[in-house]
């Protein structure tokens, strides 16, 4: 990828235009948001606090809801019920031109008609700034984003990379407390997506914006973020850093949607001082600190196990087993992905580094092994 394709500036060249401005961004407040469709909850009593100059994703499937309290908050669609709090100020009956929030969609929405500098300009001359000021603001906005001297083209000039920093130099030209994001990547290939996520995240964090961002990405929210607001069904499922939702998840909803997950459901029974989930096939140490007997589904993450031919003793003490058959050895670059069949029919995966040998083949009979600490029990499932 070169250059002029995603006017990208040469590695190690400092960031110019828009000076770094920490704690500009507004603090968001959302108070019970809800959003009703005929009979069906789009968002349902959805509470949340982002501080100024965080970065939050808005993650989930489709029909999650993200999408449309993303649009509550703009001003697009107006909600049922709560609040939507900016700075202490409650703007849920504010019109959307009056809000002064900064808006990037997936579309880009650029005006084909105008050049690069009168669409950035366009925000600017909508809230009546002066014109000969217009200029130097433009310039900055383009200089932050890494577009300065493409003011003049057109945008049918311009890559998809380009004219995405183009939409994002339209959205912070006016300084807004709060930049709003709707899948903005969705549209780029993988390559220029993963250069645009780091981008988006720098120049966040140089210029103190707040910016809620939607996707159903998973690697983009863990990427971007600095908190992440997982939806599904319309209801908030877990708020939380990215480290939290992957390392803690509070429901088998977040362990099955953020990354590859493991599950395993049973009774927690204690052997002297050992917390065990009693399963048919296999044994599994849970954390020391499992409480009572009963139901509890344990998450165990796939980088976590390590896989020994069977018939042969573990490579340390107190450990996990689960038996189970190699049926697929999938190379993925860094990693391989090796899928087993558990004996209770259930499909487990282990990922491994695509460098190390593999003590096994599709076929062989295996024992999954993993330390008791790498289990995680969700909360409330015992």
């Amino acid at each position: 990828m070169t250059e002029t394709e995603t006017g990208t500036a040469p590695t190690g060249t400092p960031p110019t235009g828009i000076a770094p401005r920490t704690g500009s961004g507004a603090r968001v407040e959302l108070a019970g948001i809800v959003k009703t469709y005929g009979d069906v909850r789009a968002v349902d009593d959805v509470s949340l606090t982002v501080e100024p100059g965080q970065f939050l994703t808005l993650l989930g499937a489709s029909g999650s809801g993200k999408t449309t309290l993303l649009r509550i908050i703009a001003g697009f669609v107006e909600a049922d019920g709560g609040r939507v709090v900016l700075d202490g100020r409650d703007i849920s009956q504010v019109p959307v031109h009056r809000r002064e929030i900064g808006m990037v969609f997936q579309n880009y929405a650029l005006f084909p008609h105008l050049s690069v500098a009168a669409n950035v300009a366009f925000p600017l001359e909508m809230r009546r700034v002066r014109r000969r000021d217009r200029a130097a603001l433009v310039e900055r906005a383009l200089e932050a984003v890494q577009l300065a001297g493409y003011g003049r083209r057109s945008p049918k000039e311009l890559s998809g990379g380009q004219q995405q920093r183009v939409a994002l130099a339209r959205a912070i030209v006016a300084r807004p407390p709060l930049l709003l994001m709707d899948e903005p990547l969705g549209a780029l290939d993988r390559r220029l997506r993963e250069a645009m996520q780091i981008e988006i995240r720098r120049l966040s964090r140089e210029l103190g914006l707040t910016v809620i961002n939607v996707t159903h990405d998973q690697e983009e929210a863990l990427t971007m973020s600095d908190r992440i607001a997982l939806l599904a069904g319309g209801r908030l499922v877990q708020y939380g850093t990215p480290e939290e939702l992957y390392g803690l998840p509070n429901s088998e909803v977040t362990a099955r949607f953020l990354g590859e997950s493991n599950l395993f459901r049973g009774p927690v029974r204690h052997e002297g001082s050992e917390a065990v989930l009693a399963l048919p096939h296999g044994r599994i140490l849970v954390p020391g600190d499992a409480r009572g007997e009963g139901e509890a589904v344990v998450v165990v993450r796939p980088s976590a196990i390590r896989i020994r031919p069977a018939g042969t003793g573990p490579s340390r003490p107190a450990v996990s087993e689960m038996p189970g058959v190699v049926s697929a050895d999938i190379y993925a670059g860094d990693s391989r992905k090796v899928l087993v069949a558990g004996a209770d029919g259930a499909e487990l995966v282990v990922r491994c580094e695509s460098g190390a040998p593999l003590p096994c083949a599709v076929g062989d009979e295996v024992v999954l092994e993993w330390d008791a600490d790498s289990c995680h029990i969700i909360p409330g499932a015992a």
